[in-house]
């Protein structure tokens, strides 16, 4: 009798079976005169029985025989083990008891939540546009017909080669916004950017020319990283040259960086000397500003104190060059 092959007929007729519940298969197995183990003893079992079956095998038996297949061990189902990790304090002074019974704060209600203020702008908004208007204007003979100079020629009996024509402010030649960087002027860069999308508007984006400078545009001017910045190149002549800067007025201590009164006269000749106006708009009142820069570029106090009426009193017609240079 071949115990091998009565296990092999037992597990088909457990298949065919099919018992409804483990302890069924139990019973059933019991019935049969079988023992079910589990997957370790069964491993270490097989392994046993493999190794004693090779010893008790009788050196008679036909190793020409067909074997009888034998059905693969059914694999057993994984159960997964419900487990929770924690943390291990790690530290040797362990967190105080307290620590786990406190209840975390309310959240703050909405009345207590407030916007942050918006930055007021040193030149008004309701202003902003006249005074940029009135102060980045250049003087155009492409106005109406001066008659006065008219009659006053004819009574004189002079000769009239060109027809006189009344001068009226314009912004068609554009400006070229030259903005401070400096140290100095660190507390007015937000002022600086609310200022060049004011003037943009004013004059026009493909009219507006803007580059940064630190100290004076004479050390090099530029749009992106200072390490790429070149010389200071004039615009085309009659364009306004605009400077957004202190003029060393709040010079922090120990700096080299700003430019002293000077080095703004010689930028100053070198910008007229190319028939350009100069226009500086500084963030200090009058009797801060270096007296000789007054006498050679037309200066704006930046300030809320500014109107348009104050600056068309300061250049008039528009801008023009300043001869004492």
């Amino acid at each position: 009798m071949n115990p091998t092959g009565e296990f092999v007929d037992w597990l088909r007729a457990m298949k065919e079976l099919e018992p409804a519940d483990e302890e069924a298969r139990d019973a059933l197995t019991r019935a049969l005169g079988f023992q079910l183990m589990d997957a370790t003893s069964s491993r270490r079992g097989s392994t046993d029985t493999a190794a004693g079956a090779r010893r008790r095998r009788p050196a008679e038996e036909d190793s020409s025989s067909p074997q009888t297949p034998v059905a693969p061990t059914e694999r057993k189902t994984r159960r997964r083990v419900q487990s929770v990790l924690t943390l291990a304090n790690s530290s040797r002074n362990p967190a105080p008891a307290w620590l786990y019974s406190t209840e975390p704060l309310e959240p703050p209600a909405e009345s207590h939540l407030k916007p942050a203020l918006p930055l007021e702008p040193l030149f008004s908004h309701r202003t902003a546009r006249a005074i940029l208007s009135g102060a980045l204007a250049t003087p155009s003979l492409s106005g109406p017909l001066d008659l006065a100079k008219v009659i006053e020629a004819v009574s004189r009996a002079e000769f009239l080669s060109t027809v006189p024509c009344q001068k009226l402010p314009t912004l068609v030649r554009g400006v070229q916004l030259l903005l401070d960087s400096g140290e100095s002027m660190q507390p007015f860069a937000k002022d600086q950017s609310i200022l060049r999308a004011a003037l943009t508007s004013v004059v026009g984006r493909d009219r507006t020319e803007v580059v940064y400078f630190e100290g004076s545009p004479l050390r090099g001017t530029g749009t992106g990283l200072k390490e790429d910045w070149a010389d200071y190149r004039v615009p085309a002549a009659a364009t306004p040259v605009v400077l957004v800067t202190d003029l060393g007025i709040g010079r922090p201590p120990s700096s080299a960086a700003v430019a002293d009164e000077s080095e703004w006269l010689e930028f100053a000749r070198f910008v007229a000397r190319a028939q350009c106006p100069v226009a500086a708009l500084v963030p200090y009142p009058t009797k801060r500003w270096p007296p000789a820069l007054s006498r050679h570029m037309t200066i704006i106090q930046w300030d809320r104190t500014t109107t348009a009426a104050s600056v068309r009193r300061s250049v008039g017609a528009g801008l023009t060059v300043k001869r004492d240079v």
